[in-house]
């Protein structure tokens, strides 16, 4: 079982937690295990989602992601097409 600490920073205010939870399952990447809504200070049309993610052993394209994460790089994740969340792993 392999986990990440990860953050989309920047996501509208209204999409629910239950959509994003969907999109991560349709992915196929893992399951959001922790989920954690931070509202901007400056801007209340936004928020920062802070997850745990287990991710799919099964799914060759999640080892490739978590590298990138862990070299500090984006992962566009893409729920509208062409509309993509952008998710980074969660610093302390």
């Amino acid at each position: 079982m392999t986990l990440s600490y990860v953050c989309i920073p920047r996501i509208e205010y209204t999409i629910e937690e239950s959509y994003i939870r969907k999109i991560f399952a349709r992915s196929n990447l893992g399951y959001i295990k922790r989920y954690t809504e931070i509202e901007w200070k400056n801007d209340r049309n936004f928020k920062r989602v802070l997850m745990v993610i287990n991710w799919n052993p099964n799914n060759t394209q999640c080892t490739v992601l978590q590298e990138l994460l862990k070299s500090d790089q984006c992962v566009n994740i893409v729920y509208d097409f062409p509309k993509v969340w952008k998710m980074y792993i969660a610093k302390n």
